[in-house]
């Protein structure tokens, strides 16, 4: 390449390859493979084929093209037939089905989709019966219906457990920095572990799939995959389009109907990647944090305005670590079905002091390994703004201890006790 063409590098070509398996990993999908190729400066007649007919226990045949199988444009196109490829369990073959466009070749168009969801190149899946399906149109990402692009990042069934939701759908944002350049488009979509469909967005190099996102709906990019797998992937946006992007996102959740809950875990998300979270609440309150997943009410739930407010006229504050008090069976005497009837005190703030994962598996914690992460100012928790906003009120003059106290009562009769951070203003 650098004989032939020594003005490819100098105008920014990157090569992709880094694990050493290159070619030979298509062998994994089928094993008749046909690479057909034409030189830049060759005619078409030119076409040359390296056909393998029966993976690598046999000799390849390079052959003349037959008609029709010239290449009209110069470049390289490398045709599989698959073994076995189901979007389900990967064990029906598309290509012995005679439907058309009838289910086999959809889920084949899906789950291509999936595995390419930022390509910058069209992906046709042919029916036997010569039909085409479009799995994806190039750099049709950007432009997508936002339900349909957060459907093919969570690579989802689309149930109604596992459904993007639509009010989250039109949150989707282009990431991008003052230059234009473009680091994906994705929405912050918070859910709690009891409900079992936490969004997942998907982190891609060169537009393939390479790791999956927790909170984050869309797409997000990334360099180069951090194993052979390709299971996960450190995206490359810098801190200050993490920042701008998380702010826009936390104006645009304030808006919508969510659950307090839910809204302050989408709060988190904003603070751990360096936003403001704006009128986001980042806290929840009293008994009516219980019935926080039942309710679409704001009632129970904090904002910093609403913090402020309380702080400004209060003597002191108790905060619980966390958003949920579990039941531990070395404290509390009683059945776990019990502990279902806890509600917590009135004046009791829960409070989240760790950051969500957002990629999980990776060597390194996202987006605290991003350059500059550590130095940038802000809280990175609730919990850091909670004491941020203490200062910013009470100045230095307060207490802070951590000891057990009550936070709430099963039944109205069972004590529950655990570990708060007490706030206290001095006089």
């Amino acid at each position: 390449m650098q004989w032939e063409n020594p003005g490819l590098l100098g105008r920014g070509l990157e090569v992709t390859g880094r694990f050493g398996i290159g070619f030979f990993s298509v062998f994994m999908l089928g094993k008749q493979v046909k690479v057909t190729s034409r030189h830049y400066q060759a005619a078409p007649t030119k076409t040359r084929i390296l056909e393998f007919r029966n993976g690598l226990s046999s000799r390849p045949v390079l052959r003349d093209p037959e008609p029709g199988e010239e290449l009209i444009d110069s470049g390289t196109r490398v045709s599989v037939l698959l073994d076995t490829a189901d979007a389900r369990d990967g064990t029906t073959s598309p290509y012995i089905s005679k439907e058309g466009y009838g289910k086999k070749v959809t889920e084949l168009a899906n789950m291509v989709s999936a595995l390419c969801p930022a390509l910058n190149v069209r992906i046709d899946v042919v029916a036997a019966s010569g039909k085409t399906r479009t799995a994806v149109k190039g750099r049709d990402w950007e432009k997508l219906a936002g339900n349909r692009l957060l459907r093919r990042a969570s690579a989802s069934d689309w149930s109604s457990r596992t459904a993007p939701r639509t009010d989250r759908a039109r949150n989707l944002q282009i990431l991008a920095d003052s230059s234009g350049a473009k680091y994906g488009r994705a929405c912050i979509d918070a859910r709690h572990p009891r409900w079992l469909c936490t969004s997942k967005g998907v982190v891609t190099v060169g537009g393939l799939r390479a790791g999956t996102l927790n909170h984050i709906g869309g797409v997000l990019f990334a360099d180069e995959p951090e194993t052979i797998s390709r299971a996960t992937a450190i995206p490359n946006a810098p801190l200050e389009v993490l920042r701008d992007w998380a702010s826009e996102q936390a104006k645009l959740l304030a808006n919508l109907d969510e659950t307090p809950e839910t809204l302050v875990l989408d709060a988190g998300v904003v603070l751990a990647l360096g936003g403001d979270v704006s009128d986001l609440p980042i806290a929840l309150q009293g008994k009516e944090a219980t019935s926080r997943w039942l309710t679409s009410e704001r009632e129970g739930s904090c904002s910093r305005q609403q913090l402020r407010q309380l702080l400004v006229e209060a003597t002191s504050i108790r905060a619980f670590k966390g958003l949920d008090v579990e039941y531990d069976e070395d404290r509390d005497e009683m059945h776990p079905r019990h502990f279902e009837g806890f509600e917590p005190d009135e004046d009791l703030i829960l409070v989240a002091d760790k950051p969500p994962t957002l990629i999980a598996g990776a060597s390194q914690k996202w987006p605290q390994c991003v350059l500059g992460y550590s130095e940038a100012p802000g809280a990175r928790t609730p919990f850091e703004a909670l004491c941020a906003l203490v200062r910013e009120v009470w100045g230095k003059d307060f207490d802070e201890d951590e000891y057990e106290d009550q936070v709430g009562m099963v039944d109205d009769h069972y004590e529950i006790r655990r570990n708060v951070t007490i706030f206290s203003r001095l006089q």
